[in-house]
């Protein structure tokens, strides 16, 4: 159990005993080499009234002490010490000691834009909502260059209006926004009415509290417009651990189904939960690329370990939201079993392949003998399509995503004519 060496919640950590706003609960974790060009875009805000609970976890550099003089200097600013465990639980520690109406969980690496504060708290009480979201900008550690972030809000799922309840995007309540909580401006009553924190995981634990949050308010309201620079491709950063326990992507998923299912809410979401969910699968698996990692997450699909997906009884016309995540599932399939993949043009010999032939025979036997070689195959082809059965072969269940061995070889053979 992570040993918490807190400043208390009293009247002297606010200003003019009054409960801020915004609590803004910041995790952070060796963050020397950024902490400053982070914590000097939360003090630049234009909106004031907020506390900052910067959760120290377990850091072995000199964050702590930069930490102490920022609180020192801050009346703001709290400082909460805990043994390193993980920026789940750094977040739960936030929660627990927040006391503003509204909570921001951002990250110590980020850089924010000085009207955020002000914005997203101007739009939460306009329009009552219960969730904030704003777009980002990504941006790349090493190099410095904007990424394509296009894809963290997606317009396409999303209604005209600018606020709007979950069930006006049920079909996309779990791909619209990202599972991260950065982005997101929560009115605090929607999170602590229930009882919502992150799982004991070291990755993904993102995804439970900030899908179930989306599902749970009343009213989402989105301003359209970069408010934040998010760090990417960071040396240590959370998202390039996955290695370490390439299954916890699985155990969130599978924790958020319970939650849903518990709650009454996973039959109505449930296009959307599944559709997410398996292209949460696939990217996990087809973007791992330590060597271990990757072997425990293709034994775990070859051994039919991801059962919650319940792949088995869909249709690959029901995981159709995102089609392209389905070929590339067939080939993560292929790679678990050990199974040879297949060329794109399977079982098609192409025109260039035909004339190589061709030429061969050409330079072997002569013209003549070629061509009549040429002639005699066509027609016999031609004949054969004329006599063949016009019924084709009809196999059971084809439909169904494939979840197995032999399904996939015959799958295999069937494309490439029947020939395994």
């Amino acid at each position: 159990m992570a040993i918490c060496q807190a400043i208390p919640k009293s009247p002297a950590a606010t200003e003019g005993n009054r409960m801020p706003a915004i609590s803004v609960i910041l995790p952070v974790y060796n963050a020397a080499s950024f902490l400053g060009e982070t914590m000097a875009s939360i003090q630049g805000q234009t909106f004031t009234d907020y506390e900052v609970l910067c959760v120290d976890d377990g850091s072995t550099d000199t964050t702590p002490s930069l930490l102490a003089r920022y609180a020192q200097a801050d009346h703001r600013i709290r400082v909460i010490r805990q043994e390193n465990s993980g920026p789940g639980k750094a977040r739960n520690t936030g929660l627990a000691h927040a006391s503003g109406d509204y909570v921001l969980m951002l990250d110590s690496d980020d850089i924010y834009d000085e009207q955020m504060f002000d914005l997203m708290h101007k739009r939460a009480i306009e329009t009552e909502a219960d969730m904030v979201v704003c777009r980002s900008t990504l941006f790349d550690d090493k190099t410095g260059v904007n990424l394509d972030s296009s894809w963290v809000v997606k317009n396409n799922q999303l209604p005209h209006e600018d606020t709007f309840t979950p069930k006006d995007i049920q079909d996309f309540a779990f791909t619209a926004f990202m599972g991260w909580p950065w982005d997101k401006l929560y009115k605090r009553s929607l999170i602590e009415d229930h009882h919502l924190r992150y799982p004991s995981l070291n990755n993904s634990e993102d995804l439970y509290l900030v899908f179930l949050s989306i599902v749970l308010a009343n009213k989402i309201s989105v301003i359209d417009q970069s408010l934040i620079s998010h760090r990417m491709n960071r040396a240590g950063s959370v998202s390039a651990s996955r290695a370490s326990a390439p299954l916890d992507f699985y155990k969130s998923i599978c924790l958020l189904k319970y939650a849903l299912k518990e709650k009454g809410l996973l039959e109505r979401y449930s296009w959307s939960f599944f559709n997410w969910a398996f292209e949460y699968l696939v990217w996990n698996i087809d973007t791992m690329d330590d060597s271990g990692g990757r072997k425990v997450q293709l034994e775990a699909l070859a051994n039919g370990e991801f059962s919650e997906l319940e792949l088995e009884r869909r249709s690959g016309s029901y995981l159709s939201l995102n089609p392209k995540h389905h070929a590339t599932y067939m080939k993560l399939l292929r790679e678990a079993y050990g199974i040879k993949q297949p060329p794109s043009d399977a079982g098609k010999r192409s025109l260039l392949g035909h004339l190589i032939s061709f030429l061969t025979r050409v330079d072997a036997d002569g013209w003549v003998v070629a061509i009549k070689a040429f002639l005699s195959y066509r027609v016999g082809r031609l004949l054969r399509k004329n006599t063949d059965p016009v019924e084709p072969k009809i196999v059971r269940s084809s439909d169904y995503m494939i979840t197995n061995r032999k399904s996939l070889i015959d799958h295999d053979a069937s494309a490439n004519g029947g020939n395994k």
